[in-house]
């Protein structure tokens, strides 16, 4: 008699690397979106933000800091809802990097 049930199936399996190529093109929008909404460039941003706190220089150009946390959750959102679809990051990683970004403003 043949038995009528399947295997579980496997887990997807997560190809080395690919929560770092995700988590880096992710941080690249985050970046570029933030440095144009303070009207700098990623590098000026990058430079700033080696020496003085994100919310300080949102500050310095008239940019509320929540203004930067709404940016960046609106640039990452689809890259993160779409790292999930393709099982490169679980909804709990996606969930805590919407938190951090809530959070921080950046990744």
């Amino acid at each position: 008699m043949a038995n009528d049930r399947t295997a579980p199936a496997e887990p997807a399996r997560r190809q080395p690397g690919a929560v770092q190529r995700r988590l880096w093109g992710i941080r690249l929008v985050v970046t570029a979106a933030v440095a144009a909404t303070l009207g700098m460039t990623t590098t000026e941003l990058a430079r700033a933000q080696a020496r003085t706190p994100i919310t300080r220089i949102a500050a310095q150009r008239g940019v509320a800091p929540a203004r930067i946390r709404a940016v960046a959750l609106d640039a990452a959102q689809p890259l993160l809802d779409e790292a999930v679809a393709a099982r490169v990051l679980t909804d709990a990683e996606r969930r805590s990097l919407h938190d951090h970004l809530e959070w921080q403003g950046t990744i």
